[in-house]
């Protein structure tokens, strides 16, 4: 599924907030539509945005705050996007990473179709991104959204840091960790083993559970 996800519809989605994105005013300036969903996400959020972030703050769950209220999808998308931005900005991952990362985190929660409104309906960031022509400056992306509504039937649980290294243990030997790093120790007399008993170690190995 994570796949499937990542790497047929992510790219899909991708070329949809291509369509039509301005290019950078001023010579080497980035542009790509994680920007674009960055600056919309906070925009929506600003015009009460102590409230919002109190409440953010607060949170005891990813869709509940303190209260027990639902949170909206704006502030979903404004927290999924700062959440995303600190994991991943950690290992330097690239805005595509982001954008895939978001997505994810968008069926997890069953408000990509919701994200997919908030965006394009925030109308001064989208015509300070896109051409006039643009897919999202267009009716066309109602449609869309139907689509992606049919996914709110489906239970996702895609990791968000699918795509990130992996992490460092506390006081441990190297960003892969100790799975890795033991190998050598483990098939140090490797060559005399005979193969069916160092296939059966591979297989037993924890690192072998980690496709290392």
């Amino acid at each position: 599924v994570t796949d499937l996800v990542r790497g047929t519809l992510c790219p899909a989605l991708k070329a949809l907030f291509e369509h039509g994105l301005k290019k950078p005013s001023l010579l080497g300036g980035a542009c790509h539509p994680w920007l674009f969903i960055e600056e919309a996400a906070g925009r929506e959020v600003e015009r009460d945005f102590a409230s919002v972030y109190s409440r953010l703050v607060l949170c005891k769950t990813f869709r509940l705050d303190e209260d027990g209220k639902v949170l909206t999808p704006e502030e979903l998308l404004y927290r999924a996007v700062q959440s995303v931005n600190v994991t991943h900005d950690a290992v330097h991952a690239q805005m595509d990473v982001k954008l895939r990362s978001l997505i994810c985190v968008g069926l997890n929660e069953q408000v990509l179709h919701l994200w997919l409104e908030v965006l394009c309906s925030s109308l001064p960031t989208v015509e300070k991104w896109y051409q006039p022509w643009s897919f999202l400056r267009s009716p066309g992306w109602v449609q869309i959204k139907c689509e992606l509504r049919v996914l709110c039937c489906f239970a996702f649980s895609l990791s968000q840091d699918w795509e990130l290294p992996a992490k460092r243990e506390v006081g441990g030997v190297g960003l892969i960790g100790p799975p890795l790093m033991e190998l050598p120790k483990l098939f140090a007399g490797w060559l005399r083993w005979e193969p069916v008993v160092l296939v059966s170690a591979v297989r037993n190995h924890p690192g072998h559970a980690q496709g290392l």
